[in-house]
C-alpha cells in the first residue's frame, strides 16, 4: 500500500489501486491468510486478558492508519478530496467496510 500511496495519480486513482490490491488478496490462494487475520481480530476483540505481543499487531495497524492519513493529505493537496469533512476517518472506514464485505 505504501508503494501505491507514494506512486503517481491522485487520491481516487490510488484508492482504486488499493481496492484492486485488496480484491487480489481475496483470491483463492490468499483467502487462508485473510481468514486467519479475520479470526485473529475476532480473538483479540473477545479476549478478556491482555495478549502477548499485541503491540506488534497494533504497530502494523497504526502504519496502515498513517498511510491512509497520508493518502488523505495528498488528496486534499491535489484537490481530489474534500477538505471540509473528516476525510481520513472516512477513507479508513471505507477500507474497513470494503475488507469486511469481500471477506
Amino acid at each position: 500500500m505504501s508503494e501505491i500511496i507514494s506512486g503517481k495519480g491522485n487520491c481516487y486513482d490510488k484508492l482504486d489501486r488499493i481496492f484492486g490490491a485488496l480484491i487480489f488478496f481475496q483470491n483463492t490462494e490468499h483467502q487462508r491468510n485473510s481468514k486467519l487475520i479475520e479470526a485473529f481480530e475476532c480473538y483479540v476483540a473477545m479476549s478478556k486478558q491482555p495478549l502477548e505481543d499485541i503491540e506488534i499487531y497494533q504497530a502494523q495497524y497504526n502504519k496502515l492508519i498513517a498511510l491512509f492519513s497520508e493518502l488523505t493529505l495528498l488528496g486534499e493537496q491535489d484537490g481530489s478530496v474534500r477538505t471540509d469533512h473528516m476525510t481520513a476517518d472516512t477513507i479508513i472506514t471505507m477500507m474497513n467496510i470494503f475488507v469486511n464485505i469481500i471477506q
